[in-house]
């Protein structure tokens, strides 16, 4: 079911088959905003953009921080991005 038919249909599947409307409706979504959501394909391509961009930085996990064009690999909190930050101000 996954191969066939329109990519919405499948993009559903997937979501459905992996318990994505599950987990939306236990944080108050229904499953029609759920699929206007994985029908958005201006906002697919937007996540799709920064999603590469993060991968393109070395991004490998979270929290990450770029400053300034650079990922900072050695902040991982609050405290340490805010003394990042005043130092570059």
């Amino acid at each position: 079911r996954r191969a066939n038919g329109p990519k919405l249909e499948r993009v559903r599947a997937i979501a459905n088959d992996r318990g994505l409307h599950a987990i939306m409706e236990r944080r108050g979504y229904n499953r029609t905003s759920a699929d206007r959501c994985l029908a958005d394909e201006a906002m697919t391509r937007r996540l799709a953009a920064e999603r590469q961009a993060a991968i393109d930085l070395g991004v490998t996990g979270t929290p990450s921080f770029v400053l300034n064009g650079t990922l900072r690999s050695d902040l991982h909190d609050w405290p340490g991005l805010e003394a990042a930050i005043k130092a570059l101000l």
